[in-house]
């Protein structure tokens, strides 16, 4: 897998890459996560509203709070998007959303035959509360194999193979069924050879927390990327602590080395 990356349409080499987006969700439902219900009855109103212009102060105030703007299932809008980026130089993107999130193998394949981009999708599972019924009876074990089967077979019997581990996600303090997944997520890494992309806690420590989970799963703290870092670790001494450990982190909009 060193020098291979599985995209969505089959093998590229990793020269191919090109113009790389580290982090997108180009079809995502985090309602059942994300939405938090308005305390005044008046704007729990709109937040069943459908995203419009008359609300869009409101939503950009509230944007958690609003239950439309916390799903992206539009095919053709993603399509979209994505020429936009390909038309401005883009080559390839990874597609951090996972079972649980609205993953859509087929949906991405579409999107990057009709974008003519490379597109890599995750494999594994989110925080906790995304996590399917089956996941509370899955080993460790289980969870490695399945995604092993997920880049080698393909996901949930659709030959559609990822090309990466995660986003794997961490709340805090971490739930007990988020350890058991970043350790399987750990050792599917170290058998894959592949990069692990996590989602930390919003704490300053939860970052280090979970690279010693997956480190002592066998993963490689190189191939291990830290997102959201910027509403994460917030002080100098965090960071550099952060970068001593070998592990890439990114921010919202740009990645970091």
């Amino acid at each position: 897998m060193v020098d291979v990356v599985q995209t969505v349409l089959g093998p590229i080499p990793a020269s191919a890459l090109g113009v790389t987006l580290s982090h997108e969700h180009l079809l995502c439902d985090q309602r059942h996560v994300t939405f938090k219900e308005p305390a005044d009855p008046s704007e729990r109103e709109l937040a069943h509203r459908p995203v419009s212009l008359d609300i869009l102060y409101w939503i950009q105030l509230n944007w958690g709070s609003h239950l439309d703007n916390l799903v992206l299932d539009s095919e053709q809008a993603a399509i979209d998007e994505a020429l936009w980026y390909r038309r401005a130089g883009g080559d390839s993107l990874v597609d951090c959303t996972l079972e649980g999130l609205g993953r859509n193998p087929h949906a991405l394949v579409r999107i990057a035959r009709a974008a003519g981009l490379h597109i890599v999708m995750g494999a594994g599972y989110y925080v906790a509360p995304t996590h399917p019924p089956h996941v509370a009876g899955m080993t460790e074990d289980e969870i490695t194999a399945e995604i092993i089967r997920d880049f080698t077979k393909g996901v949930n019997g659709t030959g559609i193979c990822a090309g990466l581990i995660g986003e794997i996600g961490s709340s805090w303090p971490i739930a007990a069924e988020e350890v058991k997944v970043f350790r399987a997520a750990g050792a599917a890494q170290r058998a894959l050879a592949c990069g692990l992309s996590v989602h930390p806690g919003r704490h300053p420590d939860s970052p280090f927390q979970i690279l010693e989970l997956v480190r002592a799963a066998g993963a490689e703290p190189r191939r291990v990327i830290i997102s959201h870092i910027e509403r994460t670790v917030r002080s100098l001494d965090g960071l550099k602590a952060l970068a001593d450990t070998d592990v890439t982190w990114n921010t919202t909009c740009l990645a970091w080395r």
